[in-house]
């Protein structure tokens, strides 16, 4: 369901990885495809028995963990929605890998 969900309503984003504010030279920024809900596009639910609210600044980023190759992702790693207009940038505010095929990134625009 999750991966259904992903190639169905999923978009391609770049996750941008930062020591200190920098970028991290040991984590390489990679392209990915995962659901990005912001402000006025949060559905009731994100799935089975998880919903949330996101205000306006804030989003979540919702990767399938099955597809996702890349490093470990931190707070204050940076999000863009490459697809969108004028590519906005988030910061990873949170990080939470309790669902046992999802990785769930709240997000604070930046």
């Amino acid at each position: 369901m999750d991966r259904k969900m992903a190639s169905t309503f999923g978009e391609e984003v770049r996750l941008a990885f930062k020591n200190s504010g920098v970028a991290d030279t040991g984590r390489p920024d990679i392209d990915i495809r995962g659901i990005l809900y912001t402000a006025g596009t949060i559905p009731a639910s994100l799935g089975p028995g998880f919903t949330t609210m996101v205000s306006a600044g804030q989003g979540v980023l919702v990767i399938d963990r099955s597809t996702y190759a890349g490093p470990d992702i931190f707070q204050k790693d940076k999000v863009r929605a490459t697809e969108r207009a004028g590519q906005p940038w988030w910061e990873v505010a949170d990080v939470t890998t309790r669902h046992s095929n999802l990785i769930v990134l709240t997000l604070t625009q930046k």
